[in-house]
């Protein structure tokens, strides 16, 4: 295999970086059973999820038990500064919204989702090392962080609250 051309290295991270954009934007909340959910305090909720979180795609599932929120894609040069700001706009929204208080995140859920978005980018890495090498290092952080994921998973479901 020959090395590859500064042209093809810059086309493959300019690609895994757009994979890295599209990645790790799901989160999953589930309700919190200790607060009253209301249907006067659901319809409030949507309206204020309506008006503070129209930058995001919030489903209710099963039965208003659980929600799913997609953040927006993002196209920074850098994706771990455009995931930073989604993840803190998210978090703003979520506290004008009070969603915090009637749903707890689903950590267990959000990890299986992280984990899922890094085994297909690193599959996409792969095979594109196969065609043209020069994304050892790549490679090998990216192992690294689906091993984190991995991981955090196992401790947190042998944990006695997981």
């Amino acid at each position: 295999m020959n090395s590859p051309s500064y042209e093809e290295m810059k086309k493959n991270h300019e690609e895994m970086n757009k994979e890295v954009c599209g990645a790790y934007r799901n989160y999953f909340y589930v309700r919190n059973r200790n607060v009253p959910l209301t249907p006067e305090a659901m319809d409030a909720l949507e309206c204020s999820i309506q008006k503070h979180m129209a930058k995001f795609k919030v489903e209710f599932e099963s039965n208003d038990e659980k929600i799913h929120i997609t953040l927006p894609k993002f196209e920074d040069r850098i994706a771990c500064v455009g995931h930073l700001r989604n993840a803190r706009e998210l978090q703003t929204a979520l506290d004008v919204t009070k969603i915090s208080t009637f749903f707890l995140i689903d950590k267990a859920r959000c990890y299986e989702s992280h984990i899922q978005d890094m085994k297909r980018i690193l599959l996409q890495t792969q095979n594109r090392h196969q065609k043209c090498g020069g994304l050892e290092a790549d490679i090998k952080n990216q192992k690294e962080i689906l091993s984190i994921f991995e991981v955090a998973l196992s401790e947190m479901l042998e944990s006695p609250q997981g």
